[in-house]
């Protein structure tokens, strides 16, 4: 599993950046990346700050369709071996 994480601030008016950074990578893995493509992967944004929107917000939804993952301050790896 690779997770791809950004570390950002986490407003309203961030969104759209991590969005687009989320679809750079998308669009780097399958080109030069590929190699990298095959794996099981997670792409999250990882606050730095506070975040000032909610769980079920328009925002959440926009990162959800574009394979986003927005996991609070902390992300939490789950243990894969069972």
């Amino acid at each position: 599993m690779i997770y791809w994480t950004e570390l950002h601030t986490a407003s309203d008016a961030q969104v759209k950046v991590v969005i687009a950074k989320t679809r750079w990578l998308l669009d780097w893995l399958s080109g030069e990346g590929k190699p990298l493509a095959g794996f099981e992967r997670e792409i999250v944004w990882v606050s730095s700050g506070a975040t000032s929107f909610t769980r079920g917000s328009p925002q959440q939804k926009q990162m959800a369709a574009a394979g986003l993952r927005h996991v609070g301050s902390k992300l939490h790896i789950r243990n894969q071996r069972g």
